[in-house]
């Protein structure tokens, strides 16, 4: 005996079957493919820690901690060297966490500030660079490097004369002599030159306490640690 709606419940049936095994392939490959990321997970943290740059000693410490523009106390027991661009955005932003640090660490810690103008993408920076050494001869470096970096999307705008004189520089006229000058121009081409041999590739690089550190640890706790180990270290 024939039943005229079986045959139509049976083909339907055998339809949602077909559809739910079709869409459960996707998924139980989705759902294996996060198995296999999460198993590997760890090997790719380790991969990637191997692979990443590290911090190295440098040579003669001794020399680069006795150049660049000091801000901070002369005797601290930590020194950091960074070299900088005045028109690089992340400079500003490292300028920005090392008065931070500054502020936490007061005279433990002093910053030795190194001109490295990056000048094919940065056509500022040079004269910026002139301009705080001008400012520094005046003894005026701490308030001029603060102006250039709150005043970065105003360089080569705004004049030179008045930022120096927003900076506390005393005598303007001997500042616009000293932005042509070739003591200025000398000062900024040493840096360039020592950072050259050290091998910075990049603005900002940091040297704490003669160790070169790879970029990115300027966010988080691994600054902070290494400062509070190296006043430990020195203080040994």
């Amino acid at each position: 005996m024939a039943f005229p709606g079986k045959g139509r419940a049976l083909r339907r049936g055998r339809t949602v079957t077909g559809f739910l095994l079709t869409a459960s392939v996707p998924i139980l490959a989705i759902l294996v493919m996060g198995y296999v990321v999460n198993a590997l997970y760890p090997f790719q943290r380790l991969i990637a820690y191997e692979s990443a740059p590290k911090a190295h000693p440098i040579p003669n410490w001794q020399l680069v901690r006795r150049s660049g523009a000091l801000v901070g106390n002369a005797n601290a027991p930590v020194l950091i060297a960074e070299f900088s661009d005045f028109e690089c955005p992340a400079c500003a932003y490292a300028h920005g966490r090392l008065r931070e640090l500054q502020a936490i660490f007061g005279d433990t810690l002093a910053i030795s500030f190194h001109y490295y103008p990056l000048e094919d993408i940065h056509p500022n920076a040079h004269t910026a660079a002139m301009a705080a050494e001008c400012a520094n001869v005046q003894g005026r470096f701490d308030s001029m490097q603060d102006l250039l970096f709150a005043e970065q999307d105003s360089l080569g705008v705004r004049p030179w004369d008045i930022l120096a004189r927003e900076a506390g520089v005393a005598d303007i006229a001997e500042f616009r002599r000293c932005l042509t000058s070739e003591a200025a121009g000398r000062r900024i081409r040493i840096d360039q030159e020592l950072g050259k041999k050290l091998g910075v590739r990049a603005t900002p690089t940091l040297i704490v306490q003669g160790m070169m550190l790879p970029p990115g640890v300027l966010g988080g706790d691994s600054l902070p640690d290494l400062i509070r180990r190296s006043s430990t270290l020195k203080n040994r």
